[in-house]
């Protein structure tokens, strides 16, 4: 009532501390106003033809909004302006300075050097599987993004399936090279392992820093979630209504993460044995679902806005992934390395393929080294192929 003041829709008389609110003037806006909050809807309509994909995509979707909400500033939020490199730069910043612990948190086993290596450079060929044809706006996550990318994401996911298992196998490989430099032991010819290992052996390691929220949700047996230390709670503009989901019913940032976290819950309940349950393990059950178990469901996908926001939204968690998998690498093996793998993927696969050698610098590996950099977190860059202008002028 007193924004609305302020801003002048309604009209008000200051009486001493009280507002005297006239009916007779303000009915119109207080008539608009109550049509506005019967008309909107208490769910989303969801097409009977993708009901079960639903359940996947609403997971998703929540999640990434935690994900938006918690790493922007308000005055983003409340303009609803979204930002790959912004939210990756306010993740990782607080840890810039914990680089070396956290090299020496995670270890280093030189019997497994090369094959951290071949893992990270795994994990970057999948998420170019991924990202191939670049979006039109490869860093945006606003709506006005969704918009600009409707067309190339309504392309890239003509076979959805694929893109959903490319994006599993691109976080998978990257949480990987992590969990063998901690691990060396683990068997990587089972992802249930590599999984179970990186859950209950890398996890802890990095949860305090790294591995930090929404990215760290997760559901245990018999363990307690202390919601007061969720990030939620100490950034006080979460609790307005414009920090409210956009999408009906309109979750307010505590009531997403109440959803993530029992959708994590049931579905490890699900299992003869419930464990932890991680954004992992959600990602490679909805790899399974989309490739094996419910095809027909995702290929009735209904319409460009919902392949836009399910490319929007795994663009995001696969980017944070790898951010982590690469920020860990810079960790144990320093930065010159870390250019190093970078630029023998560039050299060895990126130049013999003349359409990725020219929109390299928009790709999601190149985007992040870039923010490393800014960070501070690396010094240097890699040497991209110059071509030489046949028409420039020489004189």
């Amino acid at each position: 009532m007193r924004s609305w003041i302020r801003r002048g829709s309604l009209v008000a008389e200051r009486r001493g501390t009280r507002y005297h609110i006239p009916n007779d003037i303000n009915a119109d806006f207080v008539q608009k106003k109550l049509k506005e909050k019967h008309e909107r809807p208490n769910s989303p309509f969801v097409p009977k033809e993708i009901g079960a994909y639903e359940k996947w995509h609403t997971v998703l979707d929540e999640f990434c909004w935690l994900l938006k909400v918690t790493y922007t500033t308000r005055e983003d939020l409340k303009a609803r302006r979204f930002r790959l490199d912004s939210l990756l730069a306010a993740y990782l910043e607080p840890n810039i300075s914990k680089v070396v612990k956290i090299g020496k948190l995670l270890g280093s086993n030189p019997s497994r050097k090369t094959m951290v290596s071949a893992d990270l450079r795994r994990g970057w060929y999948n998420e170019l599987f991924y990202s191939v044809p670049l979006k039109t706006s490869t860093l945006g996550l606003s709506f006005a993004d969704i918009h600009s990318n409707h067309e190339s994401s309504d392309d890239r996911f003509t076979f959805p399936s694929w893109r959903i298992v490319s994006a599993y196998y691109a976080c998978y490989f990257y949480l990987r090279a992590i969990t063998i430099q901690k691990e060396p032991a683990v068997n990587v010819q089972r992802h249930d392992a590599t999984i179970n290992a990186f859950k209950f052996n890398v996890v802890p390691v990095l949860s305090s820093n790294i591995w930090a929220f929404p990215i760290d949700i997760s559901w245990s047996p018999r363990t307690r979630i202390s919601r007061r230390q969720l990030p939620l709670h100490s950034l006080t503009h979460l609790q307005y209504g414009y920090a409210a989901h956009p999408r009906a019913p309109h979750r307010s940032p505590s009531e997403s993460f109440e959803f993530v976290y029992d959708q994590f819950r049931r579905r490890a309940k699900q299992r003869k044995n419930p464990k932890r349950y991680t954004l992992l393990d959600f990602l490679r059950e909805f790899r399974v679902w989309a490739n094996y178990i419910d095809i027909d469901n995702l290929l009735s996908l209904w319409g460009a806005g919902y392949r836009a926001f399910l490319d929007q939204n795994l663009s995001a968690i696969t980017f944070f992934i790898a951010a982590i998998s690469e920020f860990g690498f810079v960790a144990v093996r320093g930065p010159d390395e870390y250019l190093h793998e970078l630029q023998s993927f560039y050299d060895g696969f990126i130049c013999n393929n003349p359409a990725l050698e020219s929109s390299f610098p928009n790709t999601p590996m190149y985007q992040r080294m870039v923010i490393f950099s800014r960070l501070g977190l690396i010094d240097g860059n890699i040497q991209l192929r110059r071509h030489v202008d046949i028409n420039a002028v020489s004189v």
